[in-house]
């Protein structure tokens, strides 16, 4: 009764492997995670990277008692320009992401972050 769906999942997987498209998300996802860890560190926000290429994530330190916000106002400038990223998850990048994209990302995150770091400065 599924074959039609099974067929279709098949393809995808086909299309996935042909385009080299699992290897295209690693790589990609690799210098994101780099450039996202020069950002951080520049930053001086209490902030640590975690996660594998494909699926970034930061977590917020509890060195202070203003991590919440620290990661309030952070997420909250990231959507301002135009980054919606989850706040309580790993995020992902996908093939379809562009390097462009990427890089879009990676200033709203190092914009948001300069913020953080001016309202929330560490003692």
């Amino acid at each position: 009764p599924n074959s039609l769906e099974m067929a279709a999942a098949m393809k995808c997987l086909d299309i996935l492997e042909r385009d080299k498209v699992i290897d295209d998300i690693w790589t990609r996802g690799a210098k994101f995670l780099k450039d996202l860890e020069a950002i951080t560190a520049a930053s001086k926000v209490p902030v640590q990277v975690s996660g594998i290429p494909p699926m970034p994530y930061l977590t917020f330190d509890k060195v202070d008692g203003a991590y919440k916000e620290r990661r309030h106002m952070f997420y909250t400038e990231t959507i301002r320009r135009g980054l919606f990223i989850q706040p309580f998850h790993h995020w992902y990048i996908s093939g379809r992401h562009t390097d462009a994209d990427l890089t879009a990302a990676l200033s709203a995150i190092s914009e948001s972050l300069e913020l953080v770091a001016r309202a929330y400065p560490v003692a």
